[in-house]
């Protein structure tokens, strides 16, 4: 094998566009370096959510990206 890196991220804005609104933004994500192979394998995994004052009830949001990266 090889290594293994690991990334975490947090984001949080308030007030964007009009006053009340809020939005919030988790990330993770890791990649593994397959070392023989001059492969990577990585996955990320993002959790949205977004609020405001109207009346509009917004539903959570998660995106998950994985791939393959091969070097040669």
């Amino acid at each position: 094998m090889g290594e293994t890196s690991f990334a975490v991220g947090y984001s949080t804005v308030e007030d964007a566009s009009a006053n009340g609104d809020e939005s919030n933004q988790l990330e993770f994500g890791v990649v593994q370096h397959i070392k023989d192979a001059g492969t990577e394998l990585y996955l990320g995994v993002t959790l949205l959510e977004f609020e405001d004052t109207s009346a509009v009830q917004y539903e959570d949001a998660t995106a998950v990206i994985a791939g393959t990266r091969i070097k040669f």
